[in-house]
């Protein structure tokens, strides 16, 4: 169902460039929409909530709790809380899923489909990463879900590791479709100083610390 109006401005929502944040209700956080304007300040204070609640008095757990049990409602896979470190792990959790939804430009409840397993998930639950199409015969993006993500990084660099030379400098192309540049490949160095770069990048996207968003769509 199309939104109406933003939640803070009340600004009228038109198109799909609204964001679903969470938003403070009575006792749980709660669905509100809001517009290109306001989705920043809006998910900064459920944030800020939670990065200033006080430890001592165990705020900072209802808070992670808070946020926890919003998006596993909303079919986001979370660590199980005895995985996590403690003290502080719940918290720190909490806010690495906020985090996760600022990269990705406020936009993570929507389905997508995973290119690896073809089952839907929410878009906070996929990566999006590099990956060879020998039918297109060029890297293109693709979409994966946890269980697929491994599988897919692998073959991302099984592939490099087969074709280096030319490959290499095809990612860093991509790359810059998500305005991620490598100033190496920029400034044309050797494959030999690109590999050891694209292979971080890739790294970094398996753990979730860089992100590709799929953005806003028409």
């Amino acid at each position: 169902m199309q939104p109406t109006n933003c939640h803070q401005c009340n600004a009228a929502l038109t198109g799909n460039n609204w964001r679903l944040l969470p938003t403070a209700g009575d006792d749980a956080l709660v669905d509100a929409y809001f517009c290109e304007a306001c989705w920043p300040t809006a998910l900064a204070t459920v944030r800020h909530a939670l990065v200033t609640a006080d430890a001592s008095e165990f705020e900072d757990l209802m808070q992670a709790a808070f946020i926890r049990a919003y998006l596993q409602a909303r079919d986001i896979k979370l660590a199980s809380p005895n995985d996590l470190p403690h003290p502080g792990g719940l918290a720190a959790d909490a806010l690495r899923w906020l985090d996760q939804i600022k990269a990705r430009g406020g936009f993570w409840w929507r389905q997508v489909m995973c290119s690896g397993c073809y089952q839907t998930s929410r878009e906070l639950n996929i990566t999006t990463i590099p990956w060879w199409n020998s039918d297109a015969g060029a890297y293109l993006s693709t979409y994966q879900c946890p269980t697929c993500l491994p599988t897919g990084i692998a073959d991302t660099r099984a592939r490099l590791a087969r074709n280096a030379n030319n490959d290499v400098v095809l990612i860093c192309a991509l790359l810059e479709r998500y305005a991620v540049f490598v100033h190496e490949y920029r400034r044309g160095d050797a494959a030999d100083t690109l590999i050891p770069i694209v292979d971080a990048v890739l790294t970094k996207l398996a753990e979730g610390s860089l992100v590709l968003p799929i953005g806003a769509v028409a």
